[in-house]
This record gives structure tokens, sequence and C-alpha cells, in this order.
């Protein structure tokens, strides 16, 4: 039951029925191997035995997960968090913008501040905690402030993501402190013409100033999306220092072909692995014993569109996904009978996903990422290979990270 993994001269060892695993030098290989089969304490070395027993690692003690996740999603009501879209309009025109935003792309019928309120309000009874205002460009929104403002004020967790032009100002920023608990800018490099080049012209200025603006009023829950492309790829380590220097989150991202996405500025699947293996280190810890079978669409969350679409995730605003319309139906109404199989969409439920040791890992990583990636003429919920080899890639990269904190071996 257990798999070994070499990996950067070391051997992982990784239980994945509990979702555990140490790391072992190759020459111990062996010493193990006899020791799983005789269970004699005088083949085995105290500082393995004390790793063997502090991890559980001959634990197979069955953890009863897809049963489990079954009752979760039997129980299920509503998700604890709402990405809300307030618009599609931008003034930027990204390169890859999973939302196909731009200037002049704000629909013509998008919801109001009255329609908001009244959707707040059947929130707060279904037990959403959390809100996350996205575009578009959320300063572009009539009325968002006044918006914003509102949901605060009825008891929401604020979070928002932005260009820069929302906190462009003093004021603006001063407001949004005080009632947000996170705030996220979109700045790819610290190099304005590579910024501008994914982002469009004078974005870099917005950004900066934005950030300068929060830095200055010590707001602090500052994060920063860096999305890589071609244009940036060697502006990582420029963005770190600045983050660290500021205590700001980073959230590096490699490129993909979601919405308008350009083949001349994709990263080779090498440049990505590489990239993804620097992120890691600035990444939440992949920690043993973690169990995730789902990405979280439709479960831990889920999105509502400018226009009132509801949908099981932001990325994922397409007829396989869609749920209903707020301004037809009221929010408990949809989730009660719209039947959403989730089970089909985890990594327990998942033909692909049902023999991989990295199941309990990966949860079957995200679904957008790989629903975009597959032929417009397959139907499937399908793993794209290629996709999967990279997220495996990762999670050995974190499992080492783990085990050896970082710590570079020959």
């Amino acid at each position: 039951m257990l798999k070994f993994y070499f990996y950067r001269n070391k051997v992982i060892v990784h239980n994945p029925i509990i979702s555990s695993w140490i790391g072992i030098e190759e020459n111990e290989l062996p010493i193990l191997e006899k020791y799983l089969k005789t269970r004699d304490r005088h083949d085995i070395s105290k500082d393995l035995l004390r790793k063997i027993e502090l991890y559980r690692i001959f634990d197979f003690t069955d953890l009863e997960v897809e049963e489990n996740f079954h009752k979760l999603i039997e129980n299920f009501s509503i998700p604890r968090t709402v990405y809300i879209v307030v618009t599609e309009e931008c003034n930027l025109k990204c390169t890859y913008c999973y939302a196909e935003a731009g200037p002049g792309k704000k629909l013509r019928r998008e919801l109001d501040y009255e329609e908001y309120d009244k959707i707040f309000k059947q929130l707060k009874v279904a037990g959403v905690k959390k809100i996350v205002f996205t575009g578009g460009e959320v300063g572009l929104k009539k009325n968002f402030y006044k918006i914003l403002d509102n949901a605060y004020k009825k008891g929401f967790i604020c979070n928002l993501i932005s260009n820069g032009r929302v906190a462009y100002n003093i004021k603006q920023a001063k407001f949004l402190s005080e009632r947000c608990y996170k705030i996220t800018i979109s700045l790819d490099s610290l190099n304005e013409n590579n910024n501008d080049d994914n982002r469009g012209r004078g974005c870099f200025k917005v950004a900066t100033k934005a950030l300068e603006n929060l830095i200055k009023l010590n707001f602090k829950n500052l994060a920063i999306n860096q999305t890589i492309t071609k244009n940036n790829i060697a502006d990582i380590d420029t963005m770190v220092t600045f983050a660290k220097s500021h205590k700001i989150n980073l959230n590096i991202g490699t490129f993909c072909k979601l919405g308008r996405g350009f083949d001349d500025i994709s990263l080779t699947k090498d440049e990505r692995k590489e990239i993804d293996r620097i992120a890691m280190k600035y990444k939440k810890a992949l920690n043993t014993f973690t169990i995730k079978v789902h990405c979280g669409q439709g479960i831990g969350e889920f999105s509502i569109d400018s226009m009132g679409n509801v949908y099981t995730c932001k990325l994922l605003d397409q007829k396989d996904f869609y749920l209903g319309n707020v301004r037809a139906e009221p929010l408990d109404y949809i989730f009660k009978n719209k039947k959403i199989d989730h089970f089909s969409y985890s990594s327990l439920g998942m033909e692909p996903c049902k023999n991989c040791s990295f199941k309990l890992l990966c949860g079957g990583s995200c679904r957008a990422n790989h629903y975009y990636s597959k032929s417009k003429d397959d139907s499937s919920n399908v793993i794209n290979n290629e996709e999967c080899k990279i997220i495996k890639g990762m999670i050995l990269e974190q499992m080492y990270q783990f085990v050896y904190g970082g710590k570079e071996h020959a």
C-alpha cells in the first residue's frame, strides 16, 4: 500500500490511505522494506523508527473518506463564500483575462444597488459568511462603494480583487481599508513595460499607486496576484523581494488558457513546472494528514455574475456549471432544486483519479484548468493528462518542502 517516489536524490515514502509521508535516504529504502516485512525493531534505526511512528506510515486504517464525503454533500445547503462579479467592464484589456473583460464590456442590465441589497439579505439568511467582490474592474461599477458598504454593514466578511483603480486615491483606499478584510491587487511585474505588456498600458501606475496608498494606511491583509507569462517570466524574484519587504501575500500563478489566451505568451510545460516549483515556497504548505477530495466549486464557494447568473465557480461561467438566476429565483430555491453531482467532480468519482496515489491531496485539482483544456467535442468530465502531470510534480515538491524545509540537496 505504500508508495515510493524518488525525488531530488531522496525517497518520499507515502501512505496514501491516511495521506501521510516521510523522506528517507535512498540507502535506507532496503532497510525500510525489510522492516515492513519483519516488524523487527532490530532491523531499523531509532531515528527512522521514530519518523515512521510519528507520521503513522504503517497505519492503513480506513478513514471512510468516500462515505463521509457522501454525507457532506447529502446534508449540504449552500457554500459559505460567494464571488460577486459586479461588472464585466474593465479599464484594462489583459492578454489572459479569464473573464474576457475590457473597456466598454459593461452589459446592459447589470445588477443595480437595490438588487444587490435583496441578494445580500438572501445570502445572510442562507448562512453565507464571505463575499469576494471582483470583475471586470470593481472600481468601474456604479455605486460600488455604496454596494460594498451595504454588505459590510450587513455583517459579511468583505474581500475584493482589483487592478488598483478602486484604491487609486488615498480617500478611496481608506474607505476600503475600513471595510475590507482582504484586498488583492493585480500586478505582474515591477518592471513597468513588462507589466503593461501583460495587462495593458497604464496598469502599472494604477496598481502601484493603489499598493502605495494601502501600505501607507498600514492595511494588514494585502495581497498581490502575479500572473506569469513569457513577458514577465524573469520578474519573479524582484516581486518576491518587494512582497516580503512590505509583508504582502504574493499569489504567483502561471498563465493558463482561460478566457482570451494567446499561444505567444503561453509558457512551455517545463517553464510552468519550474515556476510552480518556485511558487510552492510562497504558498500555504501542504501538510501530512491533509485530506482533499474536491476543488471546492459549488461546495466551498459559488459565484454570481453581473447579470445575476449563478455558477458553481467564478472561473466556470459555462452552461455545464450554471445553477440559475437570482432575478428569476431566490437563492435558496436555486440550491435546493438544482442537483449538482459533486461526487462526479471529486477525485473519488472521476475515473482517472480513482487509482491515483495523490487523489486525497489534490482533490482532482482546479476544475477550470481541466475543463478549458479538454476538446470542445468532449462532453465528459475529463482529466487533462498534461495538467495532471504538472499537478503531480507540484505535489511532490510540496511533500519534499514539508520534509526538508526547502533545503537544497544535490
